[in-house]
């Protein structure tokens, strides 16, 4: 109760707070506060571990992990997730970053990481942090161009899924990639 009342009752602002403001709690040593500071980045793990095993075959799942993955960004980042055919993530890495309005990435990246994990069968991922999930013109413009390059290397771009500050959307079950 001392330390929800020291950070403002709100559970979210523990997490957020530095060390030195949690180690200015009565009671909180320096220790403790360096694990509190780590718990979001800790249940972040887990959130996408649980997904290890999972088969990602609707895009309800595929919304969920992409959810999991970017939890906790700020700035906006792309992601490329690898699937075998079995529709099981084998790879997830970060391929581009940006501010909280602009986003930049190289599509030899997405390429070289699908060669990287051996997988045909591709998801671009990406966050808008600061905004809502609907995709803008250069979301649309650059799935479409990520969608001929992989099918020139007999690969299938699946989805496309944003992730906004509160809700997440797959282009694919949104209607703007029509023949995926």
């Amino acid at each position: 109760l001392t330390l929800l009342y020291h950070i403002s009752y709100q559970i979210s602002n523990i997490f957020s707070a530095t060390v030195e403001e949690l180690c200015e709690v009565e009671g909180i040593t320096e220790n403790s506060a360096v694990l509190i500071s780590m718990l979001p980045q800790l249940m972040k793990k887990v959130k996408v571990n649980d997904f290890s095993n999972a088969v990602v075959n609707s895009a309800d799942v595929l919304c969920k992990y992409c959810k999991a993955i970017f939890e906790g960004e700020v700035y906006e980042k792309i992601k490329v997730i690898c699937l075998d055919n079995k529709l099981k993530v084998i790879g997830c890495d970060e391929i581009g970053s940006g501010t909280t309005g602009r986003l930049v990435f190289d599509l030899r990246k997405i390429v070289e990481t699908a060669i990287k994990y051996k997988s045909d069968m591709i998801v671009i991922a990406h966050n808008h942090p600061k905004n809502n999930s609907l995709p803008s013109n250069a979301d649309i413009s650059a799935t479409n161009m990520i969608k001929s390059t992989l099918q020139s290397l007999d690969m299938k771009l699946l989805d496309h899924i944003i992730v906004g500050e509160k809700d997440v959307t797959s282009l694919r079950d949104s209607g703007y990639m029509f023949d995926l």
